[in-house]
């Protein structure tokens, strides 16, 4: 058993844990009658979950080559697009439980107070985080990207002239070497 196998399977028995608490957070605030944490978003965060583990269970738990096995190559695609749609909606859920469980703190709703509330709040949070700083390296290095490819083209050009001119004139490439060099240095 390798490592990144072992950690994708404790992070999805965290997530699974997380996910069963949030939806029977939910569930008991429905079954004690907390009137302060109704909200429009309630019972989306409450059915989620559900859905979430569903899917942990499903494509996390089960390689993709164990998919295509069984599915073959449609599989793997409708795969990839549950995936997707998945990743989506998780954004929407992380953004709604923070929303929800600030409202019932802002709201002061004592009948949902308990760590689970402050867990989901905390684990939202977080998420967020992640997904924002996950977006903005992805945008850096798509721009750190495109500006060394840039770069290397232009060294490219600039190297195929120096090239043509070391096989036409070569004496006169050998006296151009150090200050080559030297410009190379410089950048």
């Amino acid at each position: 058993m390798d490592y990144a196998y072992t950690l994708q399977v404790t992070l999805n028995v965290i997530f699974i844990a997380l996910y069963g608490m949030t939806f029977l957070y939910i569930k008991k605030l429905e079954t004690i009658g907390c009137d302060c944490s109704n909200h429009k978003y309630r019972n989306f965060i409450k059915y989620f979950p559900v859905a979430a583990i569903a899917y942990i269970v499903l494509f996390n738990f089960f390689s993709p080559k164990a998919i295509f096995d069984i599915l073959g190559q449609s599989g793997l695609v409708l795969m990839g697009l549950i995936t997707f749609l998945f990743g989506l909606v998780n954004i929407v859920f992380f953004v709604f439980a923070f929303i929800y469980a600030r409202y019932m703190m802002v709201e002061k709703c004592k009948c949902s107070e308990e760590s689970r509330r402050d867990v989901l709040y905390w684990w939202s949070l977080l998420e967020i985080a992640i997904i924002v700083i996950g977006v903005i390296l992805l945008l850096l290095t798509t721009n750190i990207l495109n500006a060394v490819a840039l770069t290397v083209q232009d060294v490219g050009e600039k190297t195929s002239k120096l090239g043509y001119d070391a096989v036409v004139r070569p004496v006169q490439s050998i006296k151009k070497m150090p200050s080559s060099f030297a410009k190379v240095l410089r950048k």
